[in-house]
Formats: C-alpha cells, sequence, structure tokens
C-alpha cells in the first residue's frame, strides 16, 4: 500500500488464476473523499506479477507498479500517472532486475515518497545465486502525445460512427511505434457504447487494418496494435469504422476522448467534438388500454420501437406518455409502472397530462429496441365519452412526439385484468399455481422479459415480481401450502429432472430454505402432481405408458422412494392425475383421481385410495364405484379438491353430440365411500376445469374456459350439498376480453375463505399474459325449494320481465350487475345514493339482445370510491326499469 500526498491510498494485489478477462494483478484506489475505484492491471491468460508493491514518485506524479513475472521470475515494472490508473492495463511492463536464467522473488521498495533526484531503489531476492540483487531506478515522464482534432460522422447521440482521430507522435527519440508490438489506445467519452469485441478490419491506422484489437467495454477502452512501424515525430491516422459498432453517447453537447500510445503512456485529451440531438424518433406506438369502458380507470400497455438514434440509458434516461385532452392524469410519483416488465420510477403532470418514465438501472437498450410501457389504473382515466383516441411518446434522447395509432374508448364487458409481466404458458389445470398466505395472494408464472418462472405477489392493488423459482422455460410448477408451518412446496417438472423447492415465509415475502432445490425423479412428464398428507409426508403422482404412478418422501423431499406402481394397464397410455389428502372412516388417506386421455371410447375416470398406516404399495381402487358419463367418454382433464373429508373431482368429457350430452361433471364422495356424478355443463362445455372451495359461505366453485369459437372464462356455484342444482346453475363470466381467447386456468388448491376471497386465474393466448380475477366470496341466495334460478330458468320467454342480479351483494370493493335482454334496445344503468343522487352511470348506449354483465367499482364519477353505505342501482330499457339496492361495506 502507499499515500500519495493528496491522501489518496492505493492497494495493488493479485488474483489466483480465472478465465480470459479476469484481472490478474489489481490496483485499488481510495480518494481522499471515501470512494474506492479498481483498476486491473493484468489479465487472464496474462500471468501477472506475483508480490507486487507501489511506490510514489512526487517528481512525475506517478505511481511506479513493481511485481515479478510468474512465467518468467523476471521483476518488471509499469510507470501510472497518478488520476489515470485506468490506464494500468495497456501500459507497457518494462524489465526491471533479470538476468537469464536467473528466478527472483519478493521484490521490495520504498515506503517513502521517492524523486528524479534520490531515484527509486528497488530489492529482490535471486533464488539461483541465493543473495539478493538491486537496481536504482530513475523515473521520468517522457513528451505526451497530441490530438489534432477528432471527426464523428455522423456527429448525433447514439449513432454508429465512424471515428477519425489524429494521434501526434510527440517524442522523436522514443515514441516510434513499432508493427505488431506498438499500440494506440483511445478511451472513449462516458455512456459511449464500445462493444465488447471489434473485428480488427474494422479499424485501420494510417490507411492499414490493425493487427489486433482490444476492447473494454466498461471503460470504454480500444487498444489497437498498430500494423505499420510509426516513427517517432510522425502522426498515426486512427480511423474506427460504422461496422466496429461504435455508438456516440446518448446527450448532445461538447466532448473528447483520451488516448495514448505504449510508448508515450500518459493520456491526453482531445480538442472537443461537438454531438447534436437525434434527428430519429419514435415508432408508432401501439395502446391497449384496460377496461375501454368511458370515464373509468384503466391501465394502459404501450409498445413501441427506438429509432436509429434511440439507446437510453439505464438508471437516467426517460420516457415520456403525452395522453389527449380528454384522458385524465393521476398527478405525483406513480406506483406499479413497469417498463419492459421491470419496475420503473414515473411521475405523472395532472395538468400537462404527461406521465414521465425513467429507464430502470437494470434495463439495458440499443437503438431500435423494442419497449412496452405498462401504466396501471391507479395512474390513468379514459375519456368520458366514446371514441377513437391517441396518446403521444417521446424519449429524452428521441424528443421528438410522435402520435400513437388509434385506440378506442367504448363501453366494454371487460371480465378480468392482466398480470403485467407474464406469459400465457400456464398450462395444466390440474396444477396450482396460485395460493393465498400472509394476507397475500401468491401466482407462479413465467416472465415474459426472460422467460423464467417466478413467484408473483398481489398487494389487494399491484402484482409485482418476487423470487425466482425456475429458468427452466419447460416448467410446470405445482404448488402446495403448508400454511400453519409457514412453508410452501413447488414442483418443478422439467424437460430431464423433476425437483423440488421449499419455501420459507418471514416478514411478508418468500424465500428458497437452504438446501433446496431436491431432484425429485428423472421422469419426463410435465403434468406430474404435488400433494402433502395429514401426516406431511410428500407425494408425487404421475401417469404415463398406461400406468399411475406415485413417489413419496417422509424428510420434506431431501429423498424419495423408488418409483410405486399404483394402477397398471389403463385404456389409454396418457393421462392426468390430483390427488388430496383427507381421513377415510377416521385414518389419514391420501386419494388420487386420474383422467385418461380421450384417444378413443374406452377413456374413463378413476379413483384410489391409500391409507398412509398401510404399505405404500396397497392402494384401494374405487374406480368401479364411479359412473362413467353416458354417451360420451373420459378426456384428460382433472382437477381434485376436499373438504370434511368429502371428495370432489371436476371432469371434462370428449365424445358424443346433442345438447343434453355432458361435457362436463362433478364426482362427490361422501364420507361413506359413495360416489355421484353430477351435470355441470352439457353441449358446449368447458375446458381445463377447476374446482375451488369456499368454506365460509359453505359454496362450491366450478371454473372453465368455453370451448368453441370464443374461448372465455366461466364459472358456476353452489351451496354445499346443491350439486344437483348446477346443470340450472347460471353461468357467470370470468375472463372476458373483446375476441381474446383464454385457456388454461388455475385456482388455489387449499380451500378458502372470506377473509382472503378467491384468486382465479387463467392464460389469455392471444395476448400471450397470464389474467386474474379476485372474486369477493359472499352466501349465495337460497330458497327453501333450491336455488331460486333453477324455477327461473324455466319461465317462458313470453313471460319476461326486465330484472338484474348483483353479485356479490353486500360487496367490497366491486360488484357486478347482470341482466338479460329479450330484444335489442337502448339500455341506462345507473347508480344512486339512497338521497337520490346520481353517483355513476354505467351503461347509456344500445345494446344487443342476450346477457349482459356490467361491473361496478365502488366509484363515482370523477373515479373517486365512495363511502360505505346503500346504493340503488336503475336498469332502464325503453319504458321497462328494474330497481334494486346494494350494499358496500369497507
Amino acid at each position: 500500500m502507499a499515500v500519495d500526498p493528496a491522501n489518496n491510498i492505493y492497494l495493488i494485489t493479485r488474483t489466483f488464476a480465472g478465465a480470459n478477462g479476469v484481472p490478474r494483478n489489481t490496483l485499488y484506489k481510495r480518494s481522499s473523499a471515501g470512494a474506492w475505484s479498481r483498476n486491473p492491471v493484468f489479465f487472464s491468460p496474462d500471468a501477472g506479477w506475483t508480490s507486487p508493491t507501489l511506490a510514489i514518485d512526487t517528481t512525475s506524479s506517478a505511481l511506479i507498479l513493481s511485481g515479478i513475472r510468474s512465467d518468467s521470475s523476471f521483476a518488471e515494472y509499469k510507470l501510472v500517472t497518478i488520476g489515470n490508473e485506468g490506464t494500468a492495463s495497456s501500459v507497457a511492463a518494462k524489465r526491471l532486475i533479470f538476468a537469464n536464467g536467473n528466478a527472483l522473488q519478493h521484490v521490495t521498495m520504498p515506503q517513502q515518497y521517492v524523486n528524479s533526484t534520490i531515484g527509486t531503489m528497488v530489492c529482490a531476492g535471486n533464488t539461483t545465486t541465493n543473495d539478493m540483487w538491486f537496481n536504482l531506478l530513475q523515473t521520468t515522464v517522457g513528451p505526451r502525445i497530441a490530438l489534432d482534432s477528432v471527426t464523428v460522422a455522423p456527429n448525433e447521440v447514439n449513432a454508429r460512427a465512424r471515428y477519425t482521430v489524429p494521434v501526434v507522435l510527440t517524442d522523436t527519440t522514443n515514441g516510434t511505434l513499432t508493427a505488431g508490438v506498438g499500440t494506440i489506445s483511445l478511451r472513449f467519452p462516458f455512456n459511449t457504447y464500445v462493444p465488447a469485441a471489434i473485428t480488427p478490419a474494422h479499424v485501420k491506422v494510417n490507411g492499414v487494418a490493425a493487427g489486433a484489437v482490444v476492447t473494454d467495454a466498461n471503460l470504454r477502452e480500444i487498444t489497437i496494435t498498430t500494423p505499420v512501424t510509426i516513427p517517432g515525430g510522425d502522426t498515426a491516422f486512427v480511423v474506427i469504422d460504422t461496422l466496429a459498432s461504435v455508438y456516440s453517447k446518448t446527450a448532445i453537447g461538447l466532448d473528447s476522448l483520451q488516448a495514448w500510445t505504449s510508448a508515450q503512456s500518459t493520456p491526453v485529451y482531445s480538442p472537443a467534438f461537438n454531438l447534436v440531438r437525434a434527428t430519429t424518433k419514435v415508432t408508432a406506438a401501439r395502446v391497449t388500454p384496460l377496461p375501454t369502458d368511458p370515464d373509468s380507470t384503466a391501465n394502459y400497455t404501450i409498445g413501441f420501437r427506438l429509432g436509429n438514434h434511440g439507446r437510453m440509458l439505464a438508471g437516467a434516461d426517460t420516457v415520456r406518455v403525452r395522453f389527449n385532452t380528454a384522458t385524465k392524469v393521476t398527478q405525483g410519483a406513480l406506483s406499479g409502472v413497469l417498463l419492459n416488465s421491470t419496475p420503473a420510477t414515473a411521475a405523472g403532470d395532472s395538468a400537462q397530462r404527461t406521465i414521465q418514465i425513467q429507464v430502470p438501472a437494470a434495463i439495458e437498450t440499443a437503438n431500435n429496441d423494442s419497449i412496452t410501457l405498462y401504466l396501471p389504473e391507479a395512474a390513468v382515466r379514459n375519456p368520458a365519452v366514446n371514441g377513437s383516441y391517441t396518446l403521444f411518446v417521446s424519449t429524452s434522447v428521441e424528443t421528438t412526439q410522435v402520435a400513437s395509432q388509434a385506440y378506442d374508448i367504448a363501453p366494454s364487458n371487460l371480465f378480468g385484468a392482466p398480470v403485467p409481466g407474464t406469459n400465457s404458458k400456464f398450462d395444466n389445470a390440474n396444477q396450482s399455481k396460485v395460493f393465498h398466505h400472509g394476507g397475500f395472494w401468491w401466482l407462479a408464472a413465467e416472465a415474459k422479459s426472460d422467460k423464467r418462472w417466478y413467484l408473483w405477489k398481489f398487494d389487494g392493488l399491484t402484482w409485482t415480481q418476487s423470487i425466482l423459482i425456475s429458468a427452466a422455460q419447460k416448467a410446470r410448477p405445482d404448488v402446495v401450502l403448508a400454511s400453519a408451518n409457514n412453508k410452501a412446496y413447488i414442483l418443478l417438472p422439467g424437460p430431464s429432472t423433476t425437483q423440488l423447492l421449499r419455501l420459507g415465509f418471514s416478514g411478508g415475502n418468500w424465500s428458497i430454505d437452504s438446501g433446496y432445490p431436491k431432484t425429485v425423479n428423472s421422469v419426463q412428464e410435465s403434468n406430474m402432481v404435488l400433494t402433502r398428507t395429514l401426516s406431511g409426508n410428500l407425494w408425487v403422482f404421475w401417469m404415463e405408458d398406461s400406468t399411475l404412478s406415485g413417489q413419496k418422501s417422509t424428510n420434506e423431499g431431501s429423498s424419495w422412494s423408488a418409483q410405486i406402481t399404483i394402477k397398471r394397464n389403463l385404456n389409454q397410455a396418457v393421462g392426468l392425475a390430483d390427488a388430496v389428502a383427507f381421513q377415510n372412516g377416521g385414518v389419514n388417506s391420501i386419494g388420487v383421481g386420474y383422467a385418461e386421455n380421450s384417444s378413443s371410447s374406452a377413456s374413463e375416470f378413476g379413483f384410489l385410495r391409500h391409507s398412509e398406516s398401510d404399505h405404500d404399495t396397497l392402494w384401494i381402487d374405487e374406480s368401479g364405484s364411479l359412473e362413467q358419463p353416458s354417451g360420451t367418454f373420459a378426456d384428460n382433464h382433472i382437477a381434485m379438491a376436499t373438504h370434511n373429508n368429502e371428495v370432489f373431482m371436476a371432469v371434462k368429457t370428449k365424445g358424443g353430440g346433442g345438447a343434453s350430452t355432458l361435457k362436463n361433471g362433478l364426482y362427490h364422495r361422501e364420507t361413506n365411500g359413495d360416489w355421484t356424478l353430477y351435470s355441470v355443463i352439457e353441449g358446449n362445455g368447458w375446458t381445463r376445469p377447476v374446482i375451488t372451495l369456499d368454506v365460509t359461505n359453505s359454496v362450491l366453485y366450478l371454473f372453465g374456459t368455453r370451448e368453441g369459437t370464443l374461448q372465455t372464462g366461466e364459472m358456476k356455484r353452489v351451496h354445499f350439498g346443491d350439486y344437483d342444482d348446477l346443470l340450472a346453475a347460471p353461468v357467470d363470466t370470468v375472463f372476458y376480453s373483446d375476441l381474446d381467447d383464454f385457456f388454461d386456468s388455475s385456482g388455489p388448491a387449499h380451500n378458502v375463505t372470506s377473509a382472503s376471497n378467491l384468486m382465479i386465474t387463467s392464460s389469455n393466448v392471444t395476448r400471450d399474459e397470464v389474467w386474474y380475477n379476485l372474486l369477493t366470496l359472499a352466501a349465495l341466495p337460497k330458497s327453501s325449494g333450491g336455488a331460486p334460478w333453477a324455477e327461473a330458468a324455466q319461465a317462458p320467454i313470453s313471460d319476461y320481465k326486465l330484472a338484474a342480479e348483483v353479485y356479490p351483494n353486500p360487496f367490497n370493493p366491486e360488484t357486478t350487475i347482470r341482466f338479460r335482454l329479450d330484444q335489442p334496445g337502448l339500455v341506462r344503468l345507473q347508480i344512486f345514493n339512497v338521497s337520490g343522487q346520481l353517483v355513476r352511470t354505467l351503461i347509456n348506449n344500445d345494446l344487443n339482445a342476450g346477457e349482459h354483465h356490467r361491473r361496478w367499482n365502488g366509484r363515482n364519477q370523477a373515479g373517486v370510491p365512495v363511502s360505505s353505505g346503500t346504493y340503488i342501482f336503475r336498469l332502464q330499457v325503453g319504458d321497462r326499469i328494474a330497481t334494486g339496492r346494494m350494499q358496500l361495506i369497507k
């Protein structure tokens, strides 16, 4: 170590061998202000120095760096000017103490300052002659090179430019650069982009391609081995072609670069050159507001590309969105804003109707890159009038405001919303990817940006990306929650091996426990499911090669049993399985249901159970007690749930025809072991069924995606025990967005309560993202004769009366008003308070005949949340009017 007169501290070190490009010797500097910097002296594969040391020459204001060359055992030194420590790696090393055939070690130099008067005494041990050797080094800094005017073409910011740099070798005695040995180094201004490698043919010295080119992207340096000998006193014309892909810095104004040579190692600055503002601009953005309802808060997804000179600097440059005069923007700091799926700092200006977003520090951009902005509902309110609108996008680099493509604002029946940053790779329904714990909902989903699987956290308003759970794109997570233990288990079936994660919960967040993941098996089956028994053991199940198989772990997944055959000789080679833990006759048990693939009419559903006290291979087959659907056959779609030791299986069939053919069914196993099959949907049914149980209100929920031209997410619900009413129960829309198609859905494997409400998720394959809908749980209306809709379903059309249903009611924070029109007409749906004052107009336009839904989010016409209390809806169609009361409880 050494300290200079300005109280800067220097430390030179050596590191063990590493990959090419890793520093072997490093010079650390602590400024008098306390800031540390690090500058390489040698890089691997260069051997570098052992026993590195240093001294300070006050005459030349330079550091004398020295050490024993590890490959030759000679002592060497480098002379580095104080303040230009970044040149240490490019300065040529010179011999200090050496003799052919002799090996030196442990070089040492004075601790006190040295100067040109006293010189620098350097000593080292000679292990060959077994004595000490010395050299009195006289150090002087020779003349510096000079730089003539630098030409940058084009001279716009962010341009891939051609640089012409005239380097004058002022030292006529020692400044000569020998072909193939001498080097010229350039250091570009801050924010200039220097690539990791440059082809020598794209760099010329006096018109000849460089012998070699070495770059340092972090230091923005290029070191060029001259292909020709340039005598001292001559000028070397260095030309870096545009094909070298050096991009000018992002900011306009005057700047200069630095240069030095291996013969004249003190850097000098060039005359200033000027960079002007980019004339390129961003592309016209594609804008997607959700929902599109007039005068409604909406999230906006805005996608565009940067222009030819549009590269933005991470953590510094900004994107600016200016909305039209009819749109309202929230004033001040905005949370939940994303840029390329990464949280970004943003601020709104309500007067200017602008939102400015800073590029996150983790996001690197290049010219012509694709940018996607996500603005949450809290940031923007749609125009109050139907119509076609545009907004304007610009950046701090490309400042021209570019009008977006037109987007429409019109009433919609939108249900659900996207989880920002996810993609739609979300199969399979027998696996659960969503759960509630610690007051938050959690989701396992793949990120659109890097195609890796993460946990995502929902705080009641905003989704945020949490911990990484798998880097494998082919993973299909299945999550099991052990709430009482603050643990969650995630099975990761993959392309080669299946792994198990165990997560621990603390402080509102999950983390992966030490020692995980654990390897389960090498079965290549992405449909594998995980179950935790009542005694805490873990099981995995899958179906392949006409065999239902499983494996068991009794030690939290640290080790697993051999593959256990549960049932052989199934009718089909493949299928899906799901499993639940329950008690059978007071004995802890596990039940496995399976659904065979629909490749033939022989496909069936089945169920087997296992008592935990029995041998792992002993399973009781109850498949014969399951009534197989008539006129159709099983498809490999299944989801299971359990409550009070009753077992439920939601299934889908294939084949058959006609409006009365069962397409979706519910198997129910009573505690005495009796099985019953109930019809859920006949005719055109659902794919990917999901089942969830609300144990607060004793309501069973079934979800699925409607098969056919428009694949919307739907649900049915009945009270526990009213399973005969499932067929007549109304179908409620859960996911809908214009012509978007939804497919794979996922719900919690655990039962839910009114404290958690119910999160259901589904893949929007049209937009390639996961959508969610948080349903408020409440008791269903029920009459003594069964479900009220069962009777209403039989009412003839001629007896049509205008009516509307509100669910949930009471509600918080939102509810849905559903009604049916027997013919097209002008519809007005309004919300009033008990004083008769208008609170919100939800619909005021023509609608077609059929079922309609409209969501009210508990806000008035200005978007302000209303207080708790009773509100009245008024539905008017022509001269017919229906009214009803709703209770908002906060």
